[in-house]
């Protein structure tokens, strides 16, 4: 296997984040966010997305290399990504937390790495703390030295993101460039940190980056199916954290289609033949749906009612039965509902 590059910016992501505080206050807590570098045998990062970009051809980076048709694929935290096929080594040392490609061209000097960490928190709460996870990592380890050339909010596979492109010059004079990116995904339980990068002896013509932006672009989430008996079978909200804030895959006839009023999204309500127990079984398990106008309209708008659809939502609450006092029927779900109402 060919060296790489002698030196990698090994990104390490270790958070802990606690909440806590009123119904009306929440908390957040980034216990630890540590970035770090390593000598290695692996890689190293450098270089600009709008400005034109630096080869040792031609002085321009204007070759795309991202085809859906030829891409590689890889499943990475609940979440799969394409991403370009001359990527076409996996490093040694990858693990099942940590994996790096690079090109088998001895003179193109470029890397794409996979990590994970594991977390066990709700997506709002991640959310919300993207901010000050930004702030620890712009304030310390490699990047004090980077100039950061940008660092905005992504979207991956749909759910808030963040990615930060920086450049580096080590004492050699070699410059390296590359984007560091991370997003949270609650059905997997697990942060993914993709980054991409390269250097300055990099002999290609490939606009790493600009392809880098495309497979987070086109990133998809791994989505499950809803399990409305798992949900059913359970009688506290304690256990809402298990269920609540995953997307799911929906399948169902639309019972009601409710257009979207000032204020308020459209409101779709399927109702399957599982029936809520929070209801002594005597009702079904109801399904509520908001929409935007658009996704409403994508199904039909009101003519869907009676109708199959299939469509993927994220559940934000389990209604559950909190006032009967039959033991067979108190904390069980009545309705879920899916999506933002406003």
């Amino acid at each position: 296997m060919k060296r790489v590059i002698n030196c990698i910016l090994i990104l390490v992501f270790m958070i802990t984040v606690t909440a806590c505080g009123s119904e009306n206050s929440t908390e957040k807590n980034i216990n630890n966010l540590e970035l770090f570098t390593e000598t290695d045998d692996v890689m190293k990062v450098s270089e600009a997305v709008d400005t034109p970009k630096a080869s040792g051809i031609s002085g321009i980076r204007d070759v795309n290399g991202f085809d859906l048709k030829t891409n590689q694929m890889i499943t990475w935290c609940g979440i799969n990504f394409s991403f370009p096929a001359y990527f076409n080594v996996l490093h040694d040392d990858s693990t099942e937390t940590w994996i790096t490609y690079y090109p088998k061209e001895e003179d193109y000097y470029a890397s794409l790495m996979f990590q994970s960490e594991e977390l066990s928190e709700t997506q709002e709460l991640f959310n919300l703390s993207i901010p000050y996870i930004v702030e620890s990592t712009l304030g310390g380890g490699p990047f004090a030295n980077a100039d950061i050339i940008k660092s905005e909010e992504i979207s991956i596979a749909g759910l808030p993101g963040w990615i930060i492109t920086f450049s580096i010059t080590d004492p050699d004079g070699i410059i390296s460039t590359g984007s560091y990116s991370f997003v949270y995904n609650i059905n997997a339980k697990k942060v993914a940190m993709i980054t991409c990068g390269y250097d300055s002896k990099d002999q290609s013509q490939y606009d790493y980056l600009g392809d880098f932006y495309k497979v987070l672009e086109t990133a998809k989430l791994l989505i499950e199916p809803l399990d409305l008996n798992a949900i059913n079978n359970t009688n506290s909200s304690e256990l809402d954290m298990k269920f609540v804030g995953k997307v799911y895959s929906i399948s169902g006839i639309v019972d009601q289609a409710i257009k979207p009023s000032e204020g308020f999204n459209a409101l779709v309500i399927i109702q399957p033949d599982i029936k809520a127990k929070g209801m002594g079984s005597d009702l079904p398990l109801e399904i509520n749906i908001w929409l935007s106008s658009d996704e409403f309209e994508a199904i039909g708008g009101i003519t869907s009612v009676g109708k199959q659809i299939d469509l993927s939502a994220r559940l934000t609450s389990i209604g559950r039965n909190a006032i009967s006092k039959d033991p067979a029927v108190k904390g069980y779900p009545i309705q879920l509902e899916f999506d933002e109402y406003e």
